[in-house]
């Protein structure tokens, strides 16, 4: 291959650098002319250029099997492919009259981007568990961890796109327009989320795995898109997809998290109950329970915070309206839930029983306000 390739790219430059002199001394017959008079003929020598541009075309679309990242040779059997297309087209327009239909940096990168199809397939069937039926989402199998397809998913995706942004693009880079590690990274992501973002839209699969799973797997998808178009041109401004996919999880969620919450002012007050930890005086205004119960929130607060921060990339404001819209009945649940507790058990002897209510009912509102 290597022998064939510098064959033909010095026949190429050959009969380039001919036509070029041709010109030079002003001579009024393009190479075509002479094509047309030889007993080869111009027609047979286009169909033999468009037969080699289109194997070319194909190894192009094997770039990763036929130029593997780790061969320093096969990867500058890469170069003088993509040299060889560009002299063949340089023929065809200067020397042969024919228009091409595109750039040879398109040629290049349309190409490549089948590779990326093939890539992303074959990393699919890597990924798929062992105990996968056929039927229903390799994602939802349950393995040794939660949303192991995913996970082994996401980081052979970025080990494909590593290559892509480290080797390959560098290689293609005096032949191409645009970035090729920055094509990788879209087209990576896009087919990522074929195969997620209607994944939750069934209610059954939001209850395959525990609720922190789903999470940790927002914050995951979370991760692999900053890598993947943090720095892309363009994706600044747009605002990723991926927190809608999982409204219908943090919501399964946050309904754990409420009946948690009220087992823990529950337990709460309990502890203030049995170990008589009542406000009594004014250095402690309220019980240890009422500050136990707002610790607890706040870190329900925290962790849908961090889904959200902006971390290079834009937030989505409407998926943020909704969790913590759902996150404030949380909370008016929860709150409300202590000052019944209150109002039924502890005595009026016991403090200011109708000031510690109203405060404990004020800070609720002012959190929901905040959120």
């Amino acid at each position: 291959m290597e022998n064939l390739l510098r064959n033909l790219r010095y026949q190429m430059f050959t009969l380039v650098a001919a036509d070029n002199a041709v010109r030079a001394v002003g001579a009024t017959r393009l190479m075509e002319e002479y094509f047309d008079s030889s007993n080869f003929g111009r027609d047979n020598f286009a169909r033999l250029l468009d037969k080699l541009l289109s194997s070319l075309r194909l190894d192009l679309q094997q770039y990763r099997e036929l130029y593997p990242a780790n061969d320093q040779m096969k990867l500058q059997d890469l170069v003088e492919t993509c040299q060889l297309m560009g002299s063949v087209l340089e023929f065809q327009q200067q020397a042969m009259g024919i228009l091409t239909t595109g750039k040879l940096s398109d040629m290049i990168v349309e190409s490549m981007k089948e590779c990326l199809k093939s890539t992303f397939e074959l990393i699919i069937s890597n990924c798929v568990p062992s105990g996968f039926s056929g039927q229903g989402h390799p994602g939802l199998v349950k393995s040794e961890t939660p949303f192991q397809f995913f996970n082994q998913l996401m980081e052979q995706i970025q080990a494909a796109v590593n290559d892509d942004r480290t080797i390959y693009a560098p290689l293609i880079s005096r032949f191409c327009s645009q970035n090729f590690g920055d094509t990788s990274s879209l087209e990576m992501w896009n087919m990522f989320c074929s195969t997620i973002e209607n994944l939750f839209d069934e209610p059954t699969n939001i209850e395959i795995f525990p609720p922190n799973a789903n999470i940790h797997l927002l914050y995951s998808i979370k991760r692999f898109y900053k890598f993947l178009l943090e720095d892309v041109p363009g994706c600044e401004k747009v605002v990723p997809v991926y927190h809608h996919w999982f409204i219908p999880c943090v919501r399964h969620w946050l309904k754990e998290y409420q009946h948690s919450a009220l087992l823990f002012v529950d337990n709460a007050w309990d502890d203030d109950k049995n170990n008589d930890k009542f406000a009594r005086h004014q250095n402690q205004p309220y019980s240890n329970s009422v500050y136990q119960m707002f610790f607890f929130l706040n870190k329900g607060y925290e962790l849908l915070h961090s889904l959200h921060t902006p971390d290079g990339v834009p937030m989505d404001e409407d998926a943020k309206h909704v969790h913590f819209h759902d996150f404030s009945d949380v909370i008016c649940s929860v709150v409300g839930h202590y000052v019944d507790k209150v109002s039924e058990h502890l005595p009026d002897s016991v403090g200011e029983l109708e000031q510690v209510c109203t405060w404990i009912r004020i800070e609720g509102c002012q959190w929901r306000q905040v959120l």
